[in-house]
């Protein structure tokens, strides 16, 4: 077999990343803060995976590889944006406050310090 010539692995795996690319892409677009990493990551492993022995890579794989990393680099700013408004803005603070209070009757304050806390230590019972 020559090992300059794709085979149809290679081939599998390109569409493979061009599949989890679409999927970075479409998660990075809905918002959703994790999965865009995870296809994303995933495109890219896969994209280089289909290299194999071949000298380049397949275009479907260039093109998964450019894809992910723009869904990566969206989705890292979006959510930098998202961190900076919560901690640093005060407007958008008091919506989501409001928002929070009308859903679960508690403020962002209370909210993250009940989310965050941990047990007392007077709280655990000893065992004598």
């Amino acid at each position: 077999m020559n090992t300059s010539e794709p085979n149809y692995r290679h081939f599998a795996m390109a569409k493979t990343a061009g599949t989890f690319a679409f999927a970075a892409v479409i998660t990075a677009l809905f918002g959703t803060m994790i999965f865009p990493f995870i296809f994303g990551g995933l495109s890219i492993i896969f994209a280089v995976l289909s290299k194999g022995n071949t000298a380049h890579y397949q275009l479907n794989a260039r093109i998964a590889i450019i894809v992910s990393c723009i869904a990566l680099i969206g989705n890292t700013a979006f959510t930098g944006f998202v961190f900076y408004n919560v901690f640093f803005n005060e407007e958008y603070r008091e919506q989501l406050d409001e928002t929070l209070e009308q859903l679960y009757g508690m403020s962002m304050d209370e909210y993250t310090s009940y989310m965050f806390s941990l047990p007392e230590y007077s709280e655990i019972p000893s065992e004598q």
